[in-house]
């Protein structure tokens, strides 16, 4: 509620692009996986920027900061059961 009230212009701003493939698998022997996958990448627009400090001690630019992730997802479930009501 109180983040609508700012003030001050929005000229920080980040552009966020996602890529994310996921897979899982079931087994009728209670035994699941899944795979995920995610490429993330975040660009600064508007005033904001991206900096980090070199050896030297210097503000160095980055045009955008880049991520990648990979998950692993392994489950066993021996007599499971579903109530539904």
């Amino acid at each position: 509620f109180f983040l609508s009230f700012r003030r001050g212009g929005a000229d920080r701003m980040t552009m966020n692009t996602l890529y994310q493939l996921e897979y899982l698998q079931e087994f009728p022997s209670s035994f699941s996986y899944g795979i995920t996958l995610a490429h993330k990448q975040r660009v600064p627009i508007g005033t904001l920027t991206f900096e980090y400090l070199n050896d030297e001690g210097e503000r160095v630019p980055l045009d955008d900061i880049t991520t990648a992730q990979v998950g692993l997802m392994l489950r066993f479930a021996p007599n499971e059961q579903y109530v539904q009501g």
